[in-house]
């Protein structure tokens, strides 16, 4: 998985690449009856992203949220039981904890943040894309004597 994520002008959900993009949209831009020539360009944006854990509160945040619920739910006179208890090394040390064990389980969720480039696809006179002129894939080539698996 990359930083960045990669989709369609007003695209809701995002790809991990520009290929992918290309490979879902594909259809819309390239036609078997039509030169090549005339076939629409794709433009890509390429966005920077935050993963999911970014948006989990500070441990700081959750005790104060805890403090101030324990409060308003239970009586306001708990405040005064409560005392410092956001001022505890041990207590903020184990929401640390506790935030870090939580974001190091959150799925592969990102929130698309600032549109950093629009990169364009076209396609070389065999049909073959092309990201900003250059081969979107890799061709490779094969050498006597070894194998598929060995490329």
């Amino acid at each position: 998985m990359t930083e960045f994520l990669y989709g369609l002008d007003g695209d809701e959900y995002m790809c991990d690449s520009p290929a992918e993009v290309y490979e879902g949209r594909e259809d819309d831009h390239c036609f078997e009856d039509v030169p090549i020539a005339e076939w629409k360009p794709m433009k890509i944006e390429e966005w920077t992203s935050l993963p999911l854990g970014h948006f989990v509160p500070s441990a700081l945040k959750m005790i104060e949220d805890l403090v101030e619920g324990l409060g308003e739910d239970v009586s306001e006179g708990a405040y005064d039981s409560i005392g410092d208890i956001d001022e505890d090394p041990g207590v903020r040390a184990a929401f640390e904890a506790a935030r870090a064990a939580f974001i190091s389980k959150l799925g592969g969720w990102r929130q698309a943040q600032k549109l950093v480039r629009t990169p364009t696809v076209t396609w070389d006179e065999n049909g073959d894309p092309l990201l900003d002129g250059e081969p979107m894939y890799v061709k490779r080539t094969e050498i006597p004597g070894q194998t598929e698996l060995e490329l």
